[in-house]
């Protein structure tokens, strides 16, 4: 047996240096691995011999990790996983390798990687009464390479059965005890529950016809309709499409329950512009849509609305789209796969830049699990790709005080460089549901004053009661941006028994409500916007961090919100903020013709900067006020880590007035706003504080700024 004093020794504590991360910031808790006794709680519990015979370990380095650093590591022939704060990475090597690495001057520490960090608090604890039980879980791998071994492994272990899963990610069903068994097998880096994905569609009971209140009968006839139904002409995109900004020439994507009829020759008339499709779902045969969710949100991204005349049609009308069905017939619900890039991957090849997702789970709310870390890696590995993720309907008053609780958002819209959308209220005030929130799911949810009185659609400026509220479990503002998402009417799928989701309009129309309706309004600016920097500002593959910049910096903030400044204030602060993010969608504003002057300068640098670069540009500027917002698609963090973010950049913005500076620790959004600015030179500095995980040592970023 190896003694515990070998196995100490084995943690090669090396001496620290005053400016060095003495922390291991960690989902399992904050260690110091230099302080025996921060480390003994895990080594009590630990097999000694696993520990001793282990390649995981995480080295944490004496200072800012530096590019020699990391030109050391692969010289000493250890693969890097992830970064983990502060100044860390999980690594995997040789015995023989660990050792020469634990020899270097620049290196505080190397820890085996302990088990517990591999397991997510929100796993269920193993008892005397759960022993026995199985359980689902989603295992996270260190990288794809690695799926045969884990996969050769796990074959013929009795009680233990692979359910799904390609190359790092896998659901896995096992016994209570055998988590634990899971955990010493060096490919495995995260443990964490399974998530059932749900659409982010909000159902309500009272959707049914006969209970949903409307205040008169609709006609059918489009001739009752004001052109607010579709959500949107309060986002703008009158003025974007009267200007030539349809979405002509971009290619949108949507993971969904599929779309209509699922075949090109037969697909309603509102969806001429779809070259191909996917299906995804257990047992489908095609990309038809079974349910009805997935053609209402097709809708609302670019249905031609041909049957209406054009009164409900979607946001990028003449844009493309590539749907992937993903509705299963045999259990009647979503089946997403655990490796999500099998549904990007494709539809990137097939020249789609914007990708649509009104799905998620609300079981770890907050939580930056997986599924975010997986999103992150492809967008760090794709930047030229916009994805956007519903936030989620988890919005409730459990304590009673008259406003939505905070902490309630789906991953994978946990995820940094996603474009995260919750839902505002639409302009609707006959149709769809018409009840009091005190009425609507028996009361519970929402039965406190102002909102117990409140309907649906009634405020443009007001935050739907249902959409989750963020923060994130380490502190990042999310959402990132919202939309009409109340009374949304879009197109219904005609496949027979197809649901009619919040009721029928017609035959072709029905109206619903989610932050599943709102993102794909959002995805249709997007389309709108890449047409736009591409005819009027020459950029045809502009970044997704650009894209991201450009919405959220031209959105408008809602503050206060519908309710005032009383009791219950629906936003108690100005955005940025965990309610609205940066405010609802202004296409309109986004698509402003480049003679009004109205953005002074946009970057999309590519190369980016490293730790203690800089850049810096010099505008001049009239007197007025001035928007500056930085956006950077981060590199993936470690699903282990109690903080996502990886690379820190920081931006400082100089007037004749002073710097003003926006720097947070864990968003990779940072802006500046100033209310009035004198005449003259401005400069715009971007500052790599700390990039320990570039690309070519490098972090790319967008910045933009407007008036």
């Amino acid at each position: 047996m190896v003694s515990r004093m070998m196995v100490a020794a084995s943690l090669l504590v090396m001496c620290q240096w005053a400016q060095a991360g003495e922390v291991l910031r960690l989902q399992a808790g904050d260690v110091r691995p230099n302080d025996v006794q921060s480390m003994d709680r895990f080594m009590a519990a630990a097999d000694r011999q696993h520990l001793a015979n282990t390649q995981l370990h995480i080295v944490q380095f004496k200072q800012v990790i530096r590019a020699e650093d990391q030109q050391m590591l692969k010289a000493a022939g250890v693969t890097v996983r992830h970064y983990i704060p502060d100044d860390a990475y999980i690594i995997e090597g040789s015995v023989d390798a660990i050792r020469e690495l634990s020899q270097q001057a620049a290196v505080q520490a190397v820890v085996p990687m302990m088990p517990q960090w591999k397991k997510s608090p929100d796993l269920p604890k193993a008892s005397v009464f759960t022993q026995r039980h199985q359980v689902v879980v989603h295992v996270h791998l260190g990288a794809d390479e690695q799926g045969l071994a884990f996969r050769s492994a796990l074959r013929g272990v009795q009680g233990v059965e692979i359910l799904a899963g390609e190359g790092n990610a896998y659901y896995v069903r096992l016994g209570m005890t055998q988590i634990d068994d899971l955990t010493k097998m060096d490919e495995v880096i995260w443990i964490q529950p399974f998530q059932e994905m749900k659409l982010q569609n909000m159902e309500l009971p009272e959707a049914m016809a006969a209970t949903r209140g409307d205040a008169s009968p609709m006609s059918g006839n489009y001739k009752d309709l004001n052109g607010f139904e579709s959500g949107t002409r309060i986002m703008g995109f009158e003025e974007a499409w009267a200007r030539g900004f349809t979405g002509k020439g971009q290619i949108v994507s949507m993971a969904d329950t599929g779309l209509d009829s699922g075949n090109k020759s037969t697909i309603f008339r509102d969806f001429a512009n779809i070259p191909k499709g996917y299906s995804f779902g257990l047992g489908a045969q095609d990309w038809a849509d079974k349910m009805g969710h997935g053609t209402h949100v097709a809708g609302s991204v670019m249905g031609g609305g041909v049957a209406s005349g054009g009164i409900v049609r979607g946001g990028a009308y003449e844009a493309e789209m590539i749907p992937q069905g993903m509705w299963s017939p045999i259990i009647d619900n979503l089946t997403v796969p655990p490796k999500l890039k099998s549904l990007f991957e494709p539809a990137f090849a097939d020249g789609a830049r914007v990708h649509t997702n009104s799905w998620g789970g609300g079981q770890l709310p907050g939580a930056y699990d997986s599924f975010a870390s997986q999103v992150d890696t492809f967008i760090w590995e794709n930047p030229d790709m916009l994805i956007l993720f519903a936030a989620g309907n988890n919005g409730v008053d459990g304590n009673k005080d008259g406003r939505i609780d905070d902490n309630s958002m789906a991953s994978p819209g946990s995820a940094k460089n996603v474009l995260t959308v919750g839902a505002s209220e639409n302009l609707v005030l006959n149709g769809g549901i018409q009840r009091k929130l005190g009425d609507l799911m028996g009361g519970q949810p929402w039965g406190i004053e102002p909102l117990k009185s409140d309907t649906l659609s009634n405020n443009a400026d007001g935050m739907a009661a249902f959409s989750s509220r963020g923060p994130c479990r380490d502190g990042r503002i999310k959402p990132d941006i919202v939309a009409p998402g109340t009374n949304v009417l879009s197109n219904c799928s005609h496949v027979q028994n197809a649901s009619p989701l919040w009721g029928n309009y017609n035959a072709d129309y029905c109206w619903s409500g989610g932050t599943s309706m709102s993102t794909p309004l959002v995805a249709g600016a997007a389309a709108v916007l890449r047409q736009y920097l591409a005819q009027e500002w020459n950029n045809s593959a502009p970044s997704g961090a650009l894209m991201k910049a450009l919405l959220m910096n031209t959105a408008d903030d809602m503050f206060p919100g519908q309710y005032g400044t009383g009791r219950g204030q629906e936003l108690p602060d100005r955005a940025p903020n965990s309610i609205e993010g940066y405010g609802r969608v202004n296409i309109d504003r986004a698509t402003t013709p480049r003679p009004l002057k109205y953005y002074y300068e946009m970057y999309d640098h590519k190369q980016g900067i490293g730790t203690s670069e800089n850049f810096t540009e010099r505008l001049t500027v009239p007197e007025g006020p001035l928007r500056v917002t930085l956006v950077y698609s981060d590199a993936p963090g470690a699903p282990n880590a109690a903080r996502a973010l990886v690379n820190n950049l920081d931006l400082e913005v100089t007037s004749a007035d002073g710097t003003t500076k926006s720097l947070s620790s864990v968003d990779n959004v940072e802006q500046v706003v100033l209310g009035k600015v004198p005449a003259g030179e401005v400069t715009i500095k971007v500052v790599g504080k700390n990039v320990p995980q570039g690309r070519n040592g490098k972090q790319p970023f967008a910045v933009v700024v407007t008036r």
